[in-house]
């Protein structure tokens, strides 16, 4: 992007955040709604919120045209500007760049199961994950797996030499939804196209030599690492053979390149 002069850098920078929602610190950009006693709010949080968060005011005092306006003008700095970023844009523009920046701080992709509160950027995820979960399940790209179905959900560390999968799986046997699986390759970002499949099959417990062999994709970064990405689903029933008496399933994982 071309460089804004310094006065302008300056000037911007000393207004900027009158262009963030007071509700989720995001930039705005037309349309910016306010409530009754002029305070702005993003269209996003609009559709959440009937009150003001300021002054508890409604909601439905129109829209505030005159910082539309200013949004179309104003130069302002991506939110990661401390962590290192250099861009600079309009709050529209900046709204676009900051959902990919490469300084965006994510959570450890496995906060969900171990509470960590790790935070950083998409290129600093496995090495983080090689070294602060060493107590985790952790398997090779070609392993076993036995699943203990009285649980709801089950995850596992996937590696080979710097490659991290996570390997997340849901299930309820008290229900007759499907099984889900998810294999999310940490450190590539959103757009980002794994380099690997998985290959998954499914341990017989009837000894009638009955085989279910299936193929899921690996993604790329997701926006919020609770969010599950389904790359397999296979129905309960088509589990039945092989779930043994004490409610186990046993699968083999091969992680594959295409």
């Amino acid at each position: 992007m071309k460089e804004e002069s310094d006065e302008t850098s300056v000037l911007d920078k000393g207004i900027f955040s009158d262009f963030k929602c007071p509700i989720c610190d995001e930039y705005m950009s037309e349309p910016i709604f306010i409530c009754q006693n002029g305070h702005s709010i993003c269209e996003n949080c609009k559709a959440k919120f009937v009150v003001c968060s300021i002054c508890q005011a409604s909601l439905e005092g129109g829209r505030n045209f005159a910082l539309e306006k200013m949004a179309n003008i104003v130069i302002c700095p991506c939110k990661y500007e401390d962590s290192g970023c250099k861009f600079v844009g309009k709050p529209k523009a900046i709204i676009i760049h900051q959902k990919n920046c490469n300084f965006k701080k994510y959570n450890c992709p496995l906060q969900e199961y171990t509470s960590c509160r790790w935070e950083g950027m998409i290129k600093d995820q496995p090495r983080h994950v090689l070294d602060g979960h060493q107590n985790e399940a952790r398997l090779t790209f070609k392993s076993n797996l036995q699943y203990d179905l009285r649980l709801l959900k089950s995850f596992a560390i996937l590696i080979h030499e710097e490659n991290v999968i996570v390997m997340r799986c849901l299930f309820d046997r008290k229900s007759t939804e499907p099984f889900y699986w998810s294999f999310q390759h940490i450190g590539l970002d959103k757009d980002g196209r794994s380099p690997y499949k998985v290959e998954i099959e499914f341990v017989d417990q009837t000894k009638s030599n009955r085989k279910l062999i299936t193929n899921g994709s690996c993604y790329g970064m997701v926006e919020d690492y609770n969010e599950f990405k389904v790359s397999v689903i296979i129905p309960q029933f088509m589990l039945e053979p092989f779930i043994d008496a004490n409610n186990n399933l046993t699968v083999k994982y091969d992680v594959q390149k295409y």
